[in-house]
């Protein structure tokens, strides 16, 4: 989607790629669940290949539990908690430069490096946005209570 950036200039944010199909056939063989994990039985996962340049991102949404990692690049990471989760379609990098600073003082934030795992519990919202080339595994896990 793209959006105004101001004075006649238009943002046309990069691609960034969320694949399930990529992994379904042989992801157990390329990469193993953290027993920590282990409370959720496979069936109950949806696994997603991620890949993006620098600027791109997700918006913010939430959804159930999720583990994610990161196999190469830097991405920074905003949350908010269940009872001020937010769903957007706006790319993560309007919302920096448009509303960052005016949001709720219950935004956290962080940096991710090439070869952290971060866990999402459900119901938190968060966006992400590439500091550099990104390539990541993501897990989302179904449960009773999403």
């Amino acid at each position: 989607e793209e959006g105004r950036e101001g004075e006649g200039k238009v943002f046309s944010p990069p691609l960034y790629v969320f694949d399930s199909h990529v992994l379904e056939q042989n992801f157990s063989q390329c990469y193993s669940m953290p027993a920590i994990f282990s409370i959720w039985s496979p069936a109950t996962h949806h696994n997603q290949f991620i890949l993006g340049p620098a600027g791109s991102g997700a918006p913010f949404h939430f959804h159930c539990h999720a583990a994610n990692a990161l196999v190469y690049g830097r991405k920074k990471w905003f949350l908010l908690p269940p009872g001020k989760a937010v769903y957007s379609k706006q790319h993560p990098l309007l919302w920096y430069r448009q509303q960052y600073g005016r949001v709720d003082e219950e935004l956290l934030e962080c940096l991710q490096r090439s070869g952290e795992l971060l866990y999402i519990p459900s119901g938190w919202s968060h966006s992400t946005v590439n500091l550099d080339e990104c390539i990541g595994l993501a897990v989302e896990f179904e449960s009773r209570e999403c």
